[in-house]
C-alpha cells in the first residue's frame, strides 16, 4: 500500500532493531567492586537472572492502520523521524485523493470540494505547515499519478525520469512566489524534453499551479459549470499569461505595471475566444457577486434561469434607491427610515414576480400623524433655517401653512410648523 518508501523504511527499522539485539547479547559484564566483608552474608544467595527478550523482527502490518490517527501514532511509537512520517502520510493520504478524483466526477465544484477535504485531513495528521512545499513552490509534485489520460501511456523509464525531474525541482521550493515562477518555468523547459507537447499539458493541467487556480477561480463562479472540455480549452488558453504575470512579481514600477495590464487584456481576449460569446457573457456576468446572487436566489425558490435576470435588475434597482434614499440629508432618521421600509417592502413584491412565485398580499404601509405647532418667526430666521432647526423639509412647512406667503414674513408673524409622530406598531394578530 505505501509502496517503495514503506519498503526502505521498512528494512531499516528491522535492521536498527537487529544490530541492537546483536550488540546488547555480546556486551560485556560490568565489574562489580568486592563488597564488604561485614555485608557478604547478605549477598550471598545465588542472583536471580531475568532476561529480557527482544523481538528480532517485526511485520509493517502491526503498525499500518485504516484509521489514520492509529498509523500516525504507531509510526511515532517506534520512533520513526517526524519527516519521515510526514512523507509516508502524504504519499498515502495524496493517492487515496487521487484515487477518488479520478473515480468522482470532473467538474472544478467537486474538485474544490476534494482538495479542500484531503488539506482538512493532512492538517489534522501532520499540523498547520504541512503543505510548506506546496505552497512555495505552487506544483503538487507528490500528486503526480500515472494514471492519468496519456500519462498512462508512458514507458516505466520515462515515467522514472519525469518523476526524478519533480522530485529534484520539489527540493528547490522558495517563498518568494516570483522566484517559484522562476523555478517551475526551468522545470518545465526540462520536462518538455521528454514529454510530448500533449503529455506536458496533460501534466500541468492537472497538477500545476495554474491548473489549481484556475479550478478555485471557476469553481467560486458557482453556477457556471465548466465541462471538461472547457476547463481543458480555458487552461491552454490562460496558461501562458498566468506564468507570465506570475514572473511580474509584485513589482509595481510604471513598465511592470503596463505589462501586467496588457498581459491582463491579453488573457481576457484569449478567455471569450477559448468559451464562445454566449458562455463569455455568463462568464462575465457570474463575476459580479450580485448576479451569482440573484441566481442562488431564484434556483433555491424553484424558479427557472429566465428569470436571474429580472431579479437582478430589481435588486439593482433596490440598491440604488436605498443609496439615493441613504444620501438625501433632507430627511430625518424617521423619514429615512419609513422610505426604506417602502422600498423593502416594494421589493419584496418585485422580487416573488421576478422569481415566479405567487404575488404576495403585502399590508398597507403605516402612515405617520401629522399636527402642527405655532412658531413665531425671529429674527434671521427662513425657510431653510427653520426646516434645519426643527428637523423637517421646506416643502412640509409650507403645506401646513396654506396662503401664507412666506416672501412677507418678519420677525414676530406666526406660522405652523409640522409636527410627525411615528406610526404606531401593529396590535398582535394584525
Amino acid at each position: 500500500m505505501r509502496g517503495r518508501t514503506i519498503l526502505i523504511v521498512s528494512i531499516g527499522l528491522n535492521l536498527v532493531l537487529a544490530a541492537a539485539w546483536y550488540f546488547t547479547g555480546k556486551s560485556p559484564a560490568p565489574k562489580t567492586a568486592p563488597l564488604p566483608a561485614a555485608r557478604t552474608n547478605i549477598v550471598g544467595s545465588r542472583t536471580r537472572f531475568v532476561p529480557v527478550i527482544r523481538k528480532q523482527f517485526f511485520s509493517w502490518s502491526e503498525l499500518e492502520s485504516t484509521d489514520y490517527d492509529t498509523y500516525v501514532a504507531n509510526l511515532r511509537a517506534i520512533g520513526c523521524p517526524s519527516p519521515t512520517i510526514r512523507d509516508i502520510i502524504l504519499a498515502d493520504v495524496n493517492k487515496l485523493y487521487d484515487e477518488r478524483r479520478d473515480a468522482e466526477a470532473q467538474t472544478p465544484e467537486h474538485f474544490k470540494a476534494l482538495d479542500n477535504e484531503r488539506r482538512a485531513l493532512l492538517t489534522h495528521l501532520l499540523g498547520a505547515n504541512w503543505d510548506t512545499s506546496e505552497r512555495q513552490t505552487g506544483f503538487a509534485f507528490s500528486r503526480v499519478a500515472f494514471s492519468d489520460p496519456l500519462l498512462n501511456e508512458l514507458p516505466a523509464e520515462t515515467r522514472a525520469r519525469v518523476q526524478e525531474i519533480l522530485t529534484r525541482w520539489s527540493q528547490q521550493a522558495v517563498a518568494d512566489p516570483r522566484a517559484a515562477a522562476q523555478l517551475e518555468q526551468r522545470m518545465r523547459q526540462e520536462l518538455a524534453g521528454v514529454l510530448s507537447p500533449a503529455q506536458l499539458e496533460e501534466l500541468l493541467s492537472r497538477y500545476s499551479a495554474n491548473a489549481a487556480s484556475l479550478n478555485n477561480r471557476l469553481a467560486d463562479l458557482k453556477f457556471f459549470k465548466a465541462t471538461p472540455q472547457e476547463f481543458r480549452a480555458l487552461f491552454r488558453a490562460t496558461d501562458n499569461f498566468d506564468l507570465q504575470l506570475r514572473l511580474l512579481g509584485d513589482a509595481d514600477d510604471p513598465a511592470t505595471l503596463a505589462q501586467r495590464q496588457a498581459l491582463e487584456q491579453q488573457r481576457e481576449t484569449a478567455v471569450q475566444n477559448a468559451l464562445g460569446a454566449k458562455r463569455y457573457a455568463e462568464y462575465t456576468r457570474l463575476q459580479d457577486p450580485a448576479f451569482r446572487d440573484a441566481v442562488e436566489s431564484v434556483f433555491a425558490a424553484g424558479g427557472s434561469a429566465d428569470t436571474v435576470s429580472a431579479l437582478y435588475a430589481v435588486n439593482q434597482e433596490v440598491a440604488l434607491q436605498q443609496a439615493i434614499i441613504a444620501a438625501n440629508t433632507n430627511l430625518t432618521a424617521l423619514q429615512r427610515q419609513i422610505e426604506l421600509k417602502k422600498i423593502e417592502l416594494a421589493a419584496l413584491q418585485a422580487q416573488a414576480q421576478a422569481t415566479g412565485q405567487l404575488p404576495i398580499e403585502l399590508p398597507p404601509v403605516p402612515q405617520p400623524t401629522v399636527t402642527t405647532q405655532p412658531h413665531v418667526i425671529q429674527p434671521g430666521e427662513n425657510l431653510g433655517i427653520l426646516a434645519r432647526t426643527f428637523s423637517t423639509k421646506i416643502g412640509d412647512i409650507m403645506a401646513v401653512n396654506p396662503g401664507v406667503d412666506f416672501h412677507a414674513l418678519k420677525p414676530g408673524d406666526t406660522i405652523n410648523l409640522p409636527v410627525i409622530q411615528p406610526p404606531l406598531p401593529p396590535t398582535p394578530g394584525q
